[in-house]
């Protein structure tokens, strides 16, 4: 499993401020969706063989790289008065809370007022920041429109993926000094080796039109990917495309210099397969040595070494037959005119 959790680290180009402890709160709501057809999409949560939920909720405290530690990190509001642990995870403060449905993870993290707490070294000691997390409203659902054609792909040609536009997404946010996008996309192509496990074969990494975000404009609606990119795997591709929405974007009124963002997330999952080899239309006959096949009362033995010149021990001469001329019904042939003398 490869989930691209949307990581507050993403925002550190829109801040060049290097000296502050704390740069941006962070809350994220999530929904998965996995296509199952050109029209039909399900929870990511309904299929077994993925360990990835329906829905999630993230949340962060990111750090400038000369911070020491957070003790005590927490989330706190309506439905947890205690507090949500926000741990170091190894690359950074933040946990992810998964959920099997909306009415969860609604319940779980309603709107209303919520607040970030701990305590910091380098000077910040304790602090307490507050949050007003919005009500989850999802996204709406977004196809990949080719999605026919990506199912029998050529991978020696370029490959167009194409979604329905993310019009939530568009605009921009005013900010006192600028303006930051409204939203952003990526997509991410991995696929499964028995070995190295799940690796990325492309991402929207590869282009240079992107955002703040290190994103895609949420105005683009596709990608071309390059031919022969795609030819690690014969099993197939999962293609995952995140649309990004951020709902709110303010300065923290109790850390000076920090940002309280608010976001919203969507992920459109699919699997795409490469055309598969031909194999020979002479497969099905009996084999025999040397090249040999029985085509039984149709053609009799054929030697099919050179093939599409096959070899007719009744003609006792070649005939011409290529392979998408040969069906289940028949075949069509070409027979050489005898030379004149």
């Amino acid at each position: 499993m490869n989930i691209k959790i949307l990581s507050c680290f993403i925002f550190l180009g829109i801040c060049g401020i290097q000296a502050q402890q704390i740069k941006f709160f962070v809350t994220e709501y999530n929904q998965a969706n996995y296509q199952l057809d050109a029209s039909t999409v399900v929870g990511m949560g309904t299929r077994s063989d993925w360990d990835w939920p329906s829905f999630s909720f993230y949340t962060a405290i990111d750090t400038s790289e000369d911070f020491e530690t957070i003790s005590g990190g927490q989330f706190s509001g309506p439905s947890f008065p205690d507090g949500l642990s926000i741990p170091w995870s190894g690359f950074g403060y933040d946990v992810f809370s998964g959920y099997d449905s909306l009415q969860r993870m609604s319940a779980a993290f309603p709107g209303g007022v919520h607040s970030f707490s701990g305590t910091g070294t380098s000077g910040l000691g304790n602090f307490n920041q507050p949050a007003n997390l919005l009500a989850f409203s999802k996204l709406t659902d977004r196809l990949v429109t080719n999605f026919t054609e990506l199912q029998a792909f050529d991978p020696d040609q370029p490959l167009t993926i194409s979604w329905e536009p993310f019009l939530e997404g568009q605009g921009t946010i005013e900010l006192a000094d600028g303006t930051i996008p409204r939203g952003s996309i990526e997509v991410w192509i991995d696929y499964w080796d028995d070995t190295e496990g799940s690796l990325t074969a492309w991402s929207h990494l590869e282009l240079t039109n992107l955002n703040e975000f290190e994103g895609l404009p949420a105005t683009q609606t596709s990608v071309t990917i390059p031919a022969g990119t795609l030819t690690k795997s014969t099993n197939g591709y999962t293609v995952d495309i995140f649309f990004l929405r951020v709902d709110s974007y303010e300065d923290a009124s109790s850390v000076n210099g920090a940002t309280v963002i608010h976001l919203r997330s969507m992920d459109t999952l699919l699997d795409i397969w490469p055309q598969q080899p031909q194999g020979s239309p002479w497969e099905g006959f009996p084999q025999l040595q040397d090249n040999w096949i029985d085509a039984g009362n149709w053609l009799g033995y054929l030697n099919v070494e050179h093939a599409p010149w096959v070899y007719s021990q009744n003609e006792q001469d070649y005939l011409y037959i290529p392979d998408n001329a040969v069906f289940a019904e028949g075949a069509w042939l070409w027979v050489p005119a005898p030379m004149a003398p």
